[in-house]
């Protein structure tokens, strides 16, 4: 409850409320369009073992590092907000919510943590999760479309009713010239390396190798093929169409995010 033994090891979540009980606050600013603010969850500790000294740590970085944010200038050199955060995370966690365009991210399934000061103590993004509604599988939110952010697809008159906005969090990153250069550079790494639409495709073709058996046993169980579910977009006719479609979406939207990323300040608000 004191010194560093209390500086970490919380996990904490933005997501829905059902589930398994968790200690938790409001953000004190507005997200978003809407008029909701975020709503943090402890995940870890769980709510029958964090002590209230542990809960009023964690909040109140998590609220320091929000008016840090919201309050000083990106421009400025030296900010409270960046000693607090691991800005790597932040940007790996930006890069793929956006190259998959998940309408679930950075509003729900969001997890980030922090480790004791001793250990690097800083605000870390992850662990990643939830992206069935991806890849252009949903019918809302402009999630279809391989072009446009996906963080700012609710800034919308229909997207502001939802109750869960993304924090406001992200669109002032992308004024922080160290956020938007990191994320540039990563980006043109990982282009140059594993992310390129040759292999991302191969991966789904091996894996649909694998699973072939599988696949057929499923489909005759569940002939879904042709039918409409919520939230697809896309109702193929077949397998081969299906993957031909999400090969094709994955292709556009790298060449999308690749005019956005690959020079300076075409992020910036």
């Amino acid at each position: 409850n004191a010194g560093d033994e209390v500086t970490g090891g919380y996990l904490v979540k933005i997501d829905k409320t059902s589930g398994a009980t968790a200690r938790s606050w409001n953000s004190a600013y507005v997200s978003g369009k809407g008029t909701e603010k975020t709503f943090f969850q402890i995940e870890y500790p769980k709510p029958e073992n964090i002590t209230t000294q542990q809960f009023t740590y964690i909040k109140n970085y998590v609220n320091t590092f929000e008016k840090s944010l919201q309050d000083e200038s990106p421009l400025k050199t030296s900010t409270s907000y960046r000693s607090m955060m691991d800005m790597p995370s932040f940007v790996n966690y930006f890069l793929l919510n956006e190259l998959t365009r998940n309408v679930d991210g950075y509003r729900l399934s969001t997890y980030f943590y922090k480790d004791k000061d001793s250990k690097g103590g800083k605000l870390t993004m992850g662990p990643i999760w939830d992206f069935n509604i991806a890849f252009g599988n949903a019918e809302y939110a402009d999630g279809w479309k391989p072009q446009g952010w996906s963080f700012t697809a609710r800034e919308t008159s229909a997207g502001a009713a939802d109750a869960f906005q993304v924090p406001f969090w992200w669109g002032k990153l992308l004024t922080d010239s160290s956020f938007v250069n990191l994320a540039s550079k990563r980006w043109k790494d990982m282009r140059k390396s594993f992310l390129t639409a040759d292999r991302i495709h191969a991966y789904i073709d091996s894996t649909q190798n694998v699973l072939k058996e599988p696949l057929a046993r499923n489909f005759v169980k569940f002939p879904l093929f042709g039918k409409k579910l919520w939230p697809n977009y896309y109702v193929a006719p077949s397998l081969t169409e299906d993957v031909i479609w999400l090969k094709n979406w994955i292709t556009q939207r790298l060449l999308w995010l690749d005019a956005q990323l690959n020079q300076f300040n075409v992020l910036v608000l």
